[in-house]
């Protein structure tokens, strides 16, 4: 049997690979939508970032205050129920990675949560979203996720075809979504 196997390094990876591929075609009119994809995957992107940024050795850093207690417990006594593992949120994350973020990309990476969250969470409506924005916004997803990914404790974990992997998507999805 074969498995196909995820860390959180390559599950940020894989995103961004979605993201490569889909985002040459958000210029084409009938693919519009496509731009839905795009703000989950930048989301997707970022957050993966920000977990392998800010995990630590027992994975608990990027779980809620009480996940993560509960984990600690368990570690120590693991005849103990399992309790299940529960993210932290974004804001939170975003908190824990300590990165300095511009006012701009402060608001950006605020709208782009938005946006994830009204897609994510759909209530029945009618929404126009201005596209004239949108590339600023993924874009400044893209950089900020590229400079947790450069963080030395995640530098150790990628081998050299998955920091070249990185590179190389940013680049396409960037130049992609050039207007």
């Amino acid at each position: 049997m074969t498995h196909v196997m995820f860390d959180e390094i390559e599950n940020m990876l894989a995103t961004m690979d979605m993201l490569a591929i889909i985002a040459p075609r958000v210029k084409l009119r009938r693919q519009q939508t496509l731009w839905k994809w795009i703000v989950v995957g930048a989301h997707d992107a970022l957050q993966g970032a920000l977990v392998c940024a800010v995990n630590d050795t027992t994975g608990t850093r990027v779980l809620s205050k009480r996940s993560a207690k509960e984990m600690l417990n368990w570690l120590e006594d693991t005849s103990q129920k399992f309790p299940g593992e529960f993210m932290a949120h974004f804001d939170m994350l975003l908190k824990r990675s300590k990165i300095k973020l511009a006012a701009q990309d402060r608001r950006d990476v605020k709208k782009l949560h938005e946006f994830r969250n009204d897609f994510v969470h759909f209530t029945p409506k009618t929404w126009a979203i201005e596209m004239a924005g949108l590339p600023r916004i993924v874009g400044c997803a893209l950089r900020v996720a590229a400079e947790l990914m450069q963080q030395g404790q995640v530098q150790i974990k990628m081998t050299g075809n998955k920091k070249r992997r990185l590179r190389e998507r940013v680049e396409a999805i960037n130049i992609a979504l050039r207007t």
